[in-house]
């Protein structure tokens, strides 16, 4: 029989933000999802974002059905499973799908 441990760690994510920010002089602040190409929650990016009036960047589970959510909150982005082939992090690059997600930035930014 195996047996995993597990250890859940509960943290308020507004005050870990604010102490990044204004007590570790942190000049943005990077907010991901659980894991690599899951987005962080939309309210946990406008909390931070409220709560610190820092530069907010995403950093994880951007892709073109949720870019124009962030471009409204937050103020950079780090993109790097979606503009892999198939989604599939270890596939090369998607020419494709860069273009489909920064035509929707470009239309944005108009």
């Amino acid at each position: 029989m195996f047996m995993l441990n597990m250890h859940i760690i509960f943290f308020d994510i507004i005050q870990e933000a604010k102490h990044a920010y204004f007590r570790g002089k942190a000049d943005a602040l990077t907010v991901t999802g659980i894991e690599t190409g899951r987005a962080p929650s939309i309210e946990d990016v406008k909390k931070i974002k409220q709560a610190t009036n820092a530069p907010v960047i995403v950093g994880s589970g951007v892709n073109a059905s949720n870019i124009k959510n962030f471009l409204k909150i937050a103020d950079g982005f780090f993109v790097g499973t979606y503009f892999k082939r198939n989604g599939k992090i270890e596939n090369e690059v998607d020419v494709e799908r860069v273009r489909k997600l920064m035509k929707i930035v470009e239309e944005f930014r108009r």
